[in-house]
């Protein structure tokens, strides 16, 4: 959304664009099939460096077939993965982090159940009352 005054984006304390979640991302990353872009997260989350990701990226036939029709078949730069570990990756970095959350969550109600008896959890509570 642009300020119509400034005609400049708003920004989050970080300086990436508050916007920029909420959007469709668009560049030659976000254009490749999901199990690419999970792979290529995952490798970034393990730490392969920046130019054995992009042999790899560059060298795979789907890869080299969305960039052919998309982007003149210029392959995937240095400029791009960097775009993509602060946008794309990020917001994987955040779901992968709400999963873990819910599962915990999920995980520690299955132990609470188990631990009392929910019937008895009223009468429990109403001696704080």
């Amino acid at each position: 959304m642009h300020d119509s005054l400034t005609n400049k984006k708003p920004r989050s304390r970080s300086g990436i664009e508050a916007t920029q979640a909420t959007h469709a991302r668009t560049g030659k990353i976000a254009h490749l099939p999901a199990e690419i872009r999970r792979e290529l997260n995952t490798r970034l989350a393990d730490g392969e460096s920046g130019p054995a990701l992009l042999t790899w990226l560059n060298s795979l036939d789907d890869v080299k077939a969305i960039l052919a029709r998309d982007f003149y078949a210029r392959p995937i730069s240095t400029q791009n993965l960097s775009e993509w570990r602060l946008g794309g990756f990020q917001d994987w970095l955040h779901r992968q982090e709400t999963l873990d959350n819910i599962r915990q969550f999920v995980e520690d109600s299955e132990e609470f159940n188990a631990d009392i008896d929910l019937h008895e959890v009223p009468d429990h509570f109403a001696g704080y009352l």
